[in-house]
């Protein structure tokens, strides 16, 4: 039998002496070889047979531009941690555009920073100002001692200066704005020496090494093969038949493998996933997910294993 309940009940109409039935309940333990009584009639686990261990997290690591492999830091068999450097592309290039745009970036700071024109215009204008006051005062004392005309080029006078000080503000407001795009610019070399490297995604071993220091590489072409050995999926087929999905997802769930010399290993882990699709033989795929707490605990899992699951059933509340 290919699938197996933790606790089956059954029912037993028993008649009595007075010729009325009773109702008596009892219940069997077959899990484990272990017996125990109980309390209702409904199963509280299921034992899945013949799972498979499969990888959770893998990845396939190529360039994100094409180039030349300047460093390769991991072999075949290497750990490695997420976040970690793996390849390194040939970044010369790049690197003297970087050069030449923190160039840039420093002229234009420096041309933002200059506020020589505004202060200038600034004191221009207060000239004129008091040019065009003196003036209209000799006037105002001797009426027609400077003529209309000479007043009227004072007043201009005020006026383009008036109008420097605003030019000098925008060309100003101009210069801060081809700073921005200066920055930019660095920034942008700055992101494309940075796609020139390739980094892990996850913590892992790396399982394959296509490409070696020196050769040619392209986005298209994967370089390296890694793989996260210390998160597994458990995959098995429950028979649609016995349970409803809503009784297995999300419950807690024991993973049994067998390891040499005849002992058995069990880990605690989770339903994560059930297939909401039947198959044509009648059962639908689960999966859970198991993972190593510590470096250090023992881990004799490994994709391609067989397992066995067993499932804490919610209760009989469960959406069928």
């Amino acid at each position: 039998m290919r699938y197996i309940t933790h606790r089956i009940a059954t029912r037993r109409v028993c008649e009595t002496a007075s010729g009325s039935f009773g109702l008596v309940l009892t219940a069997c333990c077959l899990f484990a070889g272990s017996a125990a009584a109980a309390d209702d009639t409904y199963p509280q686990a299921a034992r899945v047979p013949h799972c498979v261990i499969t990888l959770a997290e893998q990845a396939d690591l190529a360039p994100h531009e094409a180039g030349v492999l300047k460093e390769v830091n991991a072999r075949e068999g290497q750990r490695i941690d997420a976040g970690q450097v793996l390849l390194q592309l040939d970044d010369s290039k790049a690197q003297q555009e970087l050069k030449v745009a923190e160039a840039k970036l420093a002229a234009a700071r420096i041309k933002a920073d200059d506020d020589i024109n505004i202060r200038y215009a600034k004191a221009a204008a207060d000239v004129a100002k008091k040019d065009l006051e003196r003036n209209q005062q000799s006037n105002h004392d001797v009426p027609g001692s400077v003529p209309r005309g000479k007043i009227d080029e004072l007043e201009l006078k005020c006026t383009e200066t008036t109008l420097a000080i605003q030019k000098a503000t925008h060309d100003r407001s101009i210069a801060d704005a081809e700073a921005g795009v200066a920055q930019a610019e660095v920034n942008a070399t700055k992101v494309m020496i940075d796609l020139l490297k390739v980094y892990s995604p996850v913590d892992g071993v790396v399982v394959d090494l296509r490409a070696h220091k020196g050769e040619a590489v392209s986005p298209t072409t994967p370089v390296m093969h890694v793989v996260r050995l210390d998160k597994l999926w458990v995959e098995g087929q429950v028979p649609a038949a016995d349970f409803a999905r809503g009784e297995l997802e999300n419950q807690p769930v024991t993973v049994e493998v067998a390891t040499p010399h005849g002992r058995k290993f069990a880990v605690q882990g989770k339903i994560v996933f059930v297939k909401p699709l039947t198959d044509t033989g009648g059962s639908y795929m689960v999966r859970a997910e198991v993972q190593r707490e510590k470096p250090d605990d023992p881990w004799p899992l490994s994709p391609g294993m067989q397992a066995d699951m067993l499932i804490t059933v919610r209760g009989t509340d469960a959406t069928r």
